[in-house]
């Protein structure tokens, strides 16, 4: 088996249809429950950033005042890196379709409908008045848009991103449903250096979301990892309290068996010599 990522408006049933698929193909459905569950496992308190990616809407303007877009990013990467390591997933979101492009063993599917026909079933499912529907699918189709924009400087509806896009305005959740499972079961199943390249990008995004998160003069700390868990920091940062700081922060994640710290210690701006 592979690894699919659904894109979906709001109203066109992309959450119930993956839920089917997941269901057939026995696969993972990575969630904003599921999303919960892994974060909290995490070191640091990303309770903060998870308000945006729950929504999947950009932070406010203060948010993104006071704090980095790369902790935003390294987080959701290292969250959707860790749930394809363990393969046979379905990722709902959340720009799995960035994150994972170029995949062999991957599949990206956008699904949509007519507006109107959103509206109307965003009405029936809300109990809505008509105009407060309209209003909440345009809302959530901008909050979508800007989310994606704001993690990956990037177009949600360009049709270049996806494999397959589907109109549920003319094919049922059913339908479409058999579409996904039938093109799943002709990939090609996830090769196992391709797992592992998804592991160590998964420890290397949370290792660079934590020290990004608890240190905000770290961003010119580098972090590679290796699949036996060794992580090594290079670049360079003010003081050799802070460097010792980031050791720290890197031993408490999950996964990290061994720190190389070759951080230098540096004053700014640091000043590079013909």
């Amino acid at each position: 088996m592979a690894i699919i990522t659904i894109s979906r408006q709001i109203g066109s049933f992309g959450n119930e249809i993956a839920k089917k698929a997941t269901d057939r193909l026995n696969y993972s459905l990575m969630d904003i429950n599921s999303i919960n569950e892994m974060v909290s496992e995490y070191s640091s308190d990303f309770s903060k950033e998870m308000i945006a990616l729950a929504d999947e809407n950009r932070p406010g303007f203060f948010d993104r005042f006071f704090y980095q877009q790369s902790v935003y990013s390294n987080l959701i990467s290292a969250l959707i890196y860790d749930a394809a390591s363990k393969d046979n997933i379905i990722v709902v979101g959340r720009g799995g379709q960035f994150l994972l492009r170029n995949q062999p063993s991957v599949i990206h599917i956008r699904i949509i409908a007519p507006f109107e026909l959103r509206v109307s079933r965003v009405k029936d499912r809300q109990k809505l008045k008509p105009e407060l529907a309209e209003d909440m699918v345009r809302k959530i189709d901008r909050q979508r848009a800007d989310f994606i924009r704001y993690l990956f400087q990037a177009n949600i509806s360009e049709p270049e991103w996806y494999d397959m896009i589907i109109n549920t305005g003319k094919f049922d959740v059913e339908s479409t449903t058999d579409i996904l499972v039938n093109k799943a079961r002709m990939l090609d199943k996830t090769g196992e250096d391709t797992i592992n390249s998804f592991k160590i990008l998964a420890l290397q995004k949370r290792v660079e979301a934590t020290l990004q998160k608890e240190m905000p003069d770290s961003n010119h700390i580098k972090v590679k990892a290796d699949i036996d868990g060794t992580v090594t920091m290079s670049g360079y940062i003010a003081t050799d309290v802070e460097k010792n700081e980031a050791s720290k922060h890197a031993e408490s994640i999950q996964g990290v068996n061994k720190i190389e710290n070759l951080i230098q210690v540096a004053y700014f701006p640091v000043t590079t010599w013909p």
